[in-house]
């Protein structure tokens, strides 16, 4: 029950509705491809929200057609990942939904949101974070 309630906070605190989680399985992947600046991430069993102005950095992804994904911390590269996008059942609904995999071990990723300037990605685990981020111009 404690992890039902936290997975529903979770999308709840990104804004995200339920019509978000049936028709993520429907987003078109392109949306994905780009450099995207992280806004904020919600959740973890304590369900908190953390900012790049409450930790003090600043953070950023690129997803490439390539299938990597390279991470920034302030502006500095911190990892990079092959990675392969599948349709699958997630955490947060029975109906599929698009999900990164990470080559290099990282928690899968449920592509929650890709619209507009406007990118979500849940962790697939229970008390896990939901990211968002922002497409960088």
């Amino acid at each position: 029950m404690k992890s039902l309630v936290c997975s529903i906070l979770v999308i709840c605190a990104v804004s995200c509705n339920k019509e978000d989680l049936k028709t993520a399985g429907n987003i078109s992947t392109d949306k994905l491809y780009g450099k995207w600046k992280w806004v904020q991430s919600t959740g973890g069993f304590a369900g908190r929200t953390i900012t790049p102005q409450s930790e003090g950095y600043r953070s950023s992804v690129e997803f490439k057609r390539n299938n990597t994904a390279t991470f920034y911390r302030n502006d500095s590269l911190t990892n990079q990942s092959a990675f392969t996008l599948s349709k699958d059942k997630t955490i947060f609904s029975e109906d599929p939904a698009y999900i990164i995999k990470y080559q290099n071990g990282g928690l899968d990723q449920v592509i929650v949101k890709a619209k507009n300037d406007t990118l979500v990605l849940a962790d697939n685990v229970n008390d896990g974070f939901a990211v968002q981020y922002v497409k960088d111009k």
